[in-house]
């Protein structure tokens, strides 16, 4: 399964209850094409989900993935709030739905079981991510040695 596919179906498993629950504490925002969404090394600590337009991903200014309709980005800050390792950017006009840390707060609170749908589907995409990127590290000709063979020796491949 591509991460673009494991993202689509980010949401794939919540009724229509849910997700109207999951429209009320999502806020909406528009972005014009070049603004940033989420920017390296500052403050994050949420989830965004594509309704329309496109967003990349960026980490050191190098385009590393595009998110489009339907996909969500920034899934680490939510469950992890910190700094944002990557930026992410609108590539044109892009409408997106956001969950901050606070409304997962509020979901755990009055809905724990969207909430933990939520996290669920998060943690399905993340894991997905890692799988891509694992493979992307095993075609490098020195992927055996540095930190990512000793990590990969200590603790194998991710399940």
């Amino acid at each position: 399964m591509s991460s673009n596919t494991a993202s689509r179906a980010f949401l794939d498993h919540l009724g229509d209850v849910d997700v109207e629950v999951l429209l009320s504490v999502l806020k909406t925002t528009t972005l014009e094409a070049g603004a940033d969404a989420i920017t390296a090394g500052k403050p994050h600590d949420s989830l965004l989900l594509v309704e329309w337009g496109e967003l990349t991903v960026l980490v050191d200014e190098h385009e590393v993935s595009r998110i489009g309709p339907g996909e969500i980005a920034g899934e680490v800050g939510l469950l992890s709030p910190g700094l944002a390792t990557a930026t992410v950017r609108a590539t044109q006009q892009t409408m997106l739905h956001v969950l901050t840390g606070e409304s997962l707060q509020d979901l755990w609170r009055d809905h724990p079981s969207i909430a933990s749908s939520m996290i669920q589907g998060a943690t399905r995409v993340i894991a997905t991510r890692i799988r891509a990127i694992e493979g992307d590290v095993d075609k490098l000709p020195d992927h055996n040695q540095g930190l990512i063979g000793i990590l990969g020796r200590l603790f194998g491949r991710a399940a």
